[in-house]
């Protein structure tokens, strides 16, 4: 598998020394919108791995490329108590106006509603920007009223959200790249990412962090508050190390009891992308294996017991929901239903897919991490509560 692994991170290094980033999808008509910056951490797994360095001189300045990519075109300035900071948002290239050619039919019908075509390629474009994120869709892309979610898919605002996720994910690519110019003795571009990335862990924490709910939320730039609403990208910060180490067992703390009030551990089937039934795929009640992954792992490395032990809890419940469905249908399905162990989920623009990819990654990532002392007995987990749903 490492010579695989390899080539699939070759195949993405590739596009973006053809075209500058990497595309929403291998065809052209993804061009203009990119996808969540995970480029650098899977170098980092592959290079952990095989201590490939020669590798990494060879690729580290199309890395480099990549992230000079959202710099450039995905960066806003928000303001907070007088003080500025640099984040990232989802942004796609408003000069591809029109539906999105995969989706070309939902796209018109539902921008058919709009008064007209300024608004309707305005439609279009934060559709595009929100496929970007992989969630689409979301209520965490939709307008709000106070703490409420009231827009749907037509009142998509994708680019007025700066997510904790995609920051997350970019501090940590940032200090990924200085770690490999370290290990490449370059100093000077160590320094320069480190920075960087130092930079960006305290911009996250000063614009999502919230101290008395104890959680990191999304930014809406147009109402210019946090969106209070439950998201398992709440935990990115802990799980893509955009934290300094020794203050990851204070945030878990926190974290821990925020997700306990939530009510979103209170489920069978795992974790649900949120606990707002809007319809839409990325909402309640599917649950989705990447972000799964993202909530347990950034518990379980926090190094704070309690959160450790709801990582290995909920794990448990994804694996035994796994199962079940593969017993039931010789399949892994792209996303489960979390009221229903073993159950797909549903929704979106196309039927469930089976395989499945991230499915099978996640599955492997916990029964690595746990897998002597998981089991399939259910009396091994608490009794399940009930929670409100909106």
């Amino acid at each position: 598998m490492v010579q695989t692994a390899r080539g699939m991170i070759e195949n993405l290094l590739y596009l973006v020394e053809k075209i500058g980033y990497i595309p929403n999808g291998s065809r052209v008509y993804y061009l203009g919108r990119s996808q969540p910056p995970l480029l650098a951490a899977m170098m980092a797994s592959y290079v952990t791995a095989t201590g490939d360095y020669a590798w990494l001189e060879q690729h580290i300045t199309t890395l480099e490329k990549e992230l000079n990519y959202w710099l450039t075109t995905k960066t806003v300035v928000v303001e907070i108590e007088g003080n500025k900071y640099t984040l990232l948002r989802y942004y796609a290239d408003r000069k591809a106006i029109g539906p999105r050619p995969e989706s070309y039919y939902e796209d018109f019908t539902n921008a058919r509603i709009l008064p007209n075509e300024n608004i309707r390629n305005d439609f279009y474009s934060e559709i595009k920007s929100a496929a970007e994120s992989g969630w689409d869709f979301s209520t965490r892309w939709f307008e709000t009223s106070g703490e409420k979610v009231v827009g749907n898919l037509t009142k998509i605002h994708a680019t007025q959200i700066i997510p904790v996720d995609l920051n997350s994910i970019f501090a940590g690519a940032l200090q990924f790249a200085g770690n490999f110019r370290n290990v490449l003795k370059d100093r000077r571009g160590a320094q320069k990412w480190w920075s960087l990335a130092n930079y960006w862990r305290k911009a996250i924490h000063n614009v999502m962090w919230d101290p008395v709910d104890g959680v990191w939320y999304d930014y809406d730039l147009h109402v210019k508050s946090h969106r209070k609403h439950f998201y398992p990208s709440c935990a990115a910060p802990l799980w893509a190390d955009a934290v300094e180490k020794y203050d990851a067992p204070m945030y878990a703390a926190k974290l821990v009891k925020y997700l306990l009030s939530s009510g979103a551990l209170n489920f069978p089937g795992g974790i649900p992308a949120s606990v707002l039934h809007s319809g839409e795929q990325w909402d309640f009640p599917n649950a989705w294996p990447p972000l799964q992954s993202i909530l347990i792992g950034g518990l379980d490395k926090s190094g704070y017991i309690e959160a450790k032990r709801l990582a290995k809890e909920q794990a448990e419940l994804w694996i035994r929901s796994n199962y079940i469905g593969f017993s039931i249908w010789q399949k892994m399905f792209e996303k489960y239903c979390a009221v229903q162990p073993g159950r797909h989920g549903g929704g979106g623009e196309y039927q469930v897919q089976d395989g499945f990819g991230w499915t099978n990654g996640v599955a492997l990532e916990l029964l690595l991490r746990y897998g002597k002392s998981l089991t399939l007995d259910d009396q091994t987990i608490s009794p399940v509560p009930s929670v409100r749903v909106v």
